[in-house]
């Protein structure tokens, strides 16, 4: 997620946010994240709680927004990340390197301190913050420093940070299979920190053109937002039929969603429902501008 995370950070104009409003910025998401994410949250209310839904009042339908369903925290994350930088890079001209500085410490503390409350009050607003990640604001920061100074290095320079990240990256997966069969107490504290040099190595590989090019990771990447969205609608369908989370029978019903979701994605150029609602809006102008 971290790496997900600086990519979305790398991919923010940051130049045109000088000349946009807060209300120029909800314009440009509300068709592109805001509209499909309203969709999901209200597709896997019903899927989660059917046929139960009559029974829900209202209480739990408005909790969907503040706390989102599994992996839609996201979407709301981005937006308050995109928000926060806004504030402090635009209205308060602080620079990302700064924001950087001053949000590291911050960010630690959302992701190893839980304090302990007396009160049920403070403590359901503590975990509906942290339940958007606010931790992972530095990984937002990291994409965009990449993106503001990464041109601004020699190309030798840039060779070496290549290096070191990437040796940096060897030893954090390294660690990921050496912790899968021994346990380390430290994992949790080390996967935060090693996804700074990873994320690095990753961006600057893609920058650099270092991987072959894909058609289909390209076509992946520009509708990654779709995917992102809906492919857990393949996963609760596998767990309703199969039981058995672990069986190729499972995996197979979840590839068959995701392939399934990428046609419709491929496919859906001239619905403008579709558009709207199930991929957002500007995915597919940027995914044919990037054709040869």
């Amino acid at each position: 997620m971290p790496l997900f995370i600086a990519v979305s950070g790398y991919l923010v104009p940051t130049q045109k946010l000088n000349y946009q409003s807060r209300i120029d910025i909800l314009h440009k998401y509300w068709y592109r994240l805001i509209v499909p994410w309203i969709c999901a949250v209200n597709i896997y209310f019903i899927i989660k709680n059917f046929p139960d839904i009559a029974k829900l009042d209202l209480i739990a339908y408005v909790e969907l927004y503040y706390k989102p369903y599994f992996h839609l925290w996201f979407t709301v994350a981005y937006l308050l990340y995109l928000y926060l930088f806004y504030l402090l890079n635009v209205k308060l001209n602080l620079k990302p390197f700064i924001i950087a500085i001053l949000s590291l410490p911050i960010c630690i503390i959302f992701k190893f301190y839980t304090p302990s409350f007396t009160n049920p009050f403070p403590a359901q607003i503590w975990w509906v913050i942290n339940n958007l990640r606010p931790y992972y604001f530095i990984f937002f920061i990291l994409g965009i420093l990449i993106r503001n100074y990464g041109a601004k290095i020699s190309d030798i320079a840039e060779k070496r940070l290549l290096f070191i990240s990437g040796i940096m990256s060897m030893a954090f997966i390294c660690m990921v299979i050496y912790n899968f069969f021994y346990p380390l107490q430290i994992f949790d504290a080390a996967l935060y920190f090693f996804n700074v040099p990873f994320a690095l190595f990753i961006i600057i590989c893609c920058k650099r053109r270092v991987f072959p090019r894909s058609r289909l990771l390209e076509f992946i990447g520009c509708y990654s937002y779709p995917f992102y969205l809906w492919h857990m609608v393949g996963v609760l369908i596998a767990i309703n039929i199969v039981k058995n989370d672990h069986s190729a029978f499972y995996y197979l019903i979840c590839l068959f969603w995701n392939v399934l979701i990428g046609l419709l994605c491929k496919y859906a150029k001239n619905n403008r429902h579709l558009n709207y609602y199930f991929i957002g809006t500007n995915n597919i102008a940027e995914f044919d501008r990037r054709q040869p």
